[in-house]
């Protein structure tokens, strides 16, 4: 009698991790698809259910423009679509209509289907292009098929305040007085009003929860994130979501491979994600433009050699700029950081801690050489660059100073158009980047001067065309700075654009 007890007590416990696997997988035959100017795009999608019944859930399409043409044009807006869907116990194939564009144009989808089993499921299916052309021949179809993933539904857990519970009834005391009957007949009313009130609020959220998250699994900015770390071998868990509204807000997806965990948050503004940050503890892909940087190699080479390794990434994506914060150590607890810079594709910043321990013989030695260095440094500037018109500190708006930011921002543009008439274009950008940090700096940060990179949250929070606050800093740099060459033009374009951004409030 205690074998065929322990006998099904292992069978039970055989079937419960089968029956709790259970999930629904879409996926697409290809990664991308091409299609006629004018027509209706509609692809292919499989439904594979392994529950044991039918599940019929709610089916959302997130639609993103990549080049639709020009903003603010019918074309260019993002969508999110959804519809009843119902996947059945065998394998289904549809044919899912995905909209049509009258121009040339690029769409990234992402395929959401949400259902309520095991307390609420989300089965994701993203990486999708859509390419409408004007002539077959500028077919752009990729071949690679795609799966997504099945996850609990980050917003299942309000779904359970959709109805209010029935109160039971009370009976009735004879002692009661017909006053106090009214007053206990309200009030059940009363509440059921607040919890229905309270069911659609609950409902709102879980719709802009749900919008967002197709926006931004469908953004140019995570969908080469998402697929890396799931080529990888992470999964992605259950996301938080902090909308603002179904358009803009903010984000953390965790991605976990058994022990490994890599975590990416950003932020998204009218359905396009601003930034993204990617940090984890475990040795996770770097940019390529990074791994194939002669100067990035050989101080891995080195501090390799030297018994480090690399222990903390963090890398913050912007459409145009790629920044890299490394730590690397070693057995006695040694740290090493190396920061890098990545514009446009190519690197322009690289540099990191001194690998070597440090020798105390040495210091005397430095401290020497230092200090030889300074005064040939102030020597060569009294004699050769006096000519150079810098920006005197005690203009710097603060305590006493006559001029505001903007007047100061204002005389540093002049000082960077004679610049540029004397052919001096390192200095002139140079002195335009600087411009907008002043600016941007003493109004809408603390008073103290910033970096590009510390300014890049007070870029993200001002009105205007921010992108192009962005663009400027980082030609800026790259020409004051990383020996770029300035593109025809470019210099009056940015000068102007700064003066017209000068002449608006950057925080209202």
């Amino acid at each position: 009698m205690r074998l065929w007890a322990a006998v099904f007590l292992v069978i039970v416990f055989l079937l419960i991790p089968a029956a709790s696997a259970a999930e629904v997988i879409l996926s697409t035959p290809q990664s991308g698809y091409t299609v006629l100017t004018g027509e209706e795009a509609a692809i292919p999608i499989t439904l594979v259910s392994t529950y044991d019944h039918d599940i019929t859930g709610t089916l959302k399409l997130a639609s993103v423009p990549v080049n639709a043409g020009a903003a603010g044009s019918e074309s260019s807006r993002a969508s999110v679509n959804s519809r009843s869907f119902s996947a059945f116990t065998e394998k289904r194939t549809v044919m899912l209509p995905v909209g049509r564009s009258d121009i040339p144009a690029d769409y990234h989808l992402t395929i959401t289907f949400s259902y309520p089993e095991d307390g609420g499921r989300l089965s994701t299916l993203g990486g999708i292009t859509i390419h409408f052309v004007t002539k077959i021949d500028e077919e752009k179809t990729d071949t690679v098929a795609l799966a997504g993933t099945d996850i609990a539904d980050p917003a299942a857990g309000t779904s359970s305040a959709g109805s209010a519970p029935q109160e039971s009834p009370k009976k009735e005391d004879p002692k009661e007085s017909p006053a106090a009957a009214v007053q206990n007949n309200q009030m059940p009313q009363d509440t059921s009003a607040l919890k229905n009130q309270m069911a659609e609020e609950s409902n709102q959220s879980r719709n802009n929860d749900d919008a967002l998250l197709g926006y931004i699994l469908a953004d140019p900015l995570i969908i080469p994130l998402d697929n890396e770390l799931k080529g990888a071998g992470f999964k992605l868990g259950t996301p938080d979501i902090n909308p603002v509204s179904n358009r803009s807000g903010k984000f953390l997806l965790t991605y976990s491979s058994g022990t490994k965990k890599v975590i990416v948050q950003g932020a998204v503004r009218e359905t396009r994600v601003l930034f993204a940050e990617e940090s984890s503890d475990v040795s996770v892909h770097l940019p390529d433009a990074l791994l194939e940087n002669r100067t990035y190699r050989e101080y891995g080479n080195r501090s390799a050699e030297r018994g480090f390794i690399r222990t903390r990434t963090q890398v913050n994506f912007t459409s145009l700029k790629k920044t890299v914060d490394l730590t690397f150590s070693d057995a006695k607890s040694r740290n090493l950081h190396l920061k890098a810079e990545i514009l446009n594709g190519t690197v322009t910043a690289v540099d990191g801690e001194n690998p070597d321990d440090p020798l105390a013989s040495a210091i005397p030695v430095i401290g020497f050489v230092c200090i030889l260095l300074i005064s040939a440094g102030i020597w060569y500037l009294a004699r050769f660059r006096q000519e150079e018109r810098t920006v005197p500190r005690e203009l710097i708006p603060g305590a006493g100073s006559k001029k505001s930011s903007r007047e100061i921002a204002g005389d540093i543009l002049d000082d960077a158009e004679q610049d540029a008439a004397r052919g001096n274009y390192p200095e002139a950008y140079r002195k335009t980047g600087r411009a907008l940090r002043v600016f941007l700096s003493y109004e809408s940060g603390s008073g103290d001067e910033l970096t590009s990179g510390e300014l890049e949250p007070l870029i993200a929070s001002c009105t205007g065309d921010f992108e192009q606050i962005r663009f400027v800093l980082d030609r800026c740099s790259a020409v004051g700075f990383a020996k770029d060459t300035p593109r025809a033009g470019e210099f009056t374009d940015m000068i102007r654009s700064v003066r017209a951004f000068l002449e608006h409030d950057p925080a209202h």
